[in-house]
């Protein structure tokens, strides 16, 4: 782990952030009810998506002049496209060239009318090696590294020892890859000397330390990182920080419907990295990425409901902080 300074500023980081892992075109379809064996479909619409992407443009909505370049592989055909086109729009670099003669992730969102989302989604050129030689380019300059969702494990030690030799913290936001394939002592040396934090939702949780309760999980994921989350949907955020749990419960509002679960975690980890960026206390980034998850899922898709700077300043006036125990 890197020593960062704690400066409580809540203002704008001014170097650029990178971020490496997945992307892909989510095609949203939402019906009235996915457990029927005939159900009518409300609507259709495509969002960029994947976890890598969902945490770039939360983290653009919160931080508008920080340079933020994403490492993913795309390729040539329609969907990469309109990937490109929408990233343009939200000013997120994606300098990989495509992938010729291959077909882009893309992923089916079925979203019922109760907001539990199913991803159906093909995998394609997600799994792809990323250039290392691009991977250390970009890290040259970046203040900090987000990675998020690996589409190839095999490349996690090396982009570890990369960002360990630019000096740029690493923030590593698990999935399923990871916690379904590879044992924790593995992962635990593929991250020597350590990342800054590294965090999951309660099931990859569970998958990856065959604990149970969540404070045992945060344990031994405290092998990874000194700081450890697991995101637990309407029950919120846990986290170990050094030997202190602290639990942030789940953000709402009455008058607020919550319509689709997609992103909600990418939405955390967003915010909770750009706030701990910042030199906030982890409560208080809990408490923020709380507020982001919640916005996540105010609307169809990942991003389409998250708030922007202002909005999460304004609020963050009358948070309260996390408990802890």
């Amino acid at each position: 782990m890197i020593s960062r300074p704690n400066n409580g500023a809540w203002q704008e980081a001014k170097r650029e952030r990178l971020l490496i892992g997945s992307i892909c075109l989510d095609e949203i379809v939402g019906v009235e009810n996915w457990e029927s064996p005939k159900s009518p479909v409300l609507f259709r619409r495509r969002e960029v998506g994947g976890g890598a992407a969902n945490v770039a443009v939360a983290q653009r909505r919160l931080t508008p002049e920080t340079p933020l370049t994403l490492l993913a592989a795309v390729g040539d055909d329609e969907p990469a496209r309109f990937i490109r086109r929408r990233l343009r729009q939200e000013r997120i670099r994606l300098p990989l060239p495509p992938v010729l003669r291959k077909a882009s992730c893309r992923s089916t969102v079925v979203v019922p009318l109760e907001g539990r989302s199913k991803i159906l989604t093909e995998a394609n050129v997600r799994a792809r090696p990323l250039s290392l030689d691009a991977i250390a380019f970009h890290l040259r300059d970046a203040a900090a590294c987000c990675l998020v969702s690996p589409g190839c494990n095999e490349q996690i030690a090396d982009i570890a020892a990369a960002a360990q030799k630019a000096r740029a913290p690493l923030y590593f936001g698990m999935s399923g890859r990871q916690t379904k394939s590879l044992e924790l002592d593995d992962l635990a040396a593929m991250l020597t000397p350590g990342a800054e934090l590294v965090m999951c939702n309660e099931a990859e949780a569970r998958q990856l330390t065959g604990c149970d309760d969540v404070a045992d999980s945060l344990a031994l994921m405290q092998r990874l990182a000194p700081r450890a989350i697991i995101s637990r949907g309407e029950r919120g955020l846990a986290a170990l920080d050094g030997d202190r749990l602290v639990e942030q419960p789940a953000w709402s509002d009455p008058q607020q419907a919550f319509v689709d679960d997609t992103g909600c975690g990418d939405a955390a980890f967003g915010a909770i990295v750009d706030a701990l960026i910042r030199g906030l206390s982890l409560a208080t980034a809990l408490a923020i990425g709380a507020r982001m998850a919640f916005a996540a899922g105010t609307a169809w898709g990942a991003t389409a409901g998250l708030i922007d700077n202002p909005a999460m300043a304004s609020w963050r006036s009358s948070a309260r902080p996390a408990a802890k125990r």
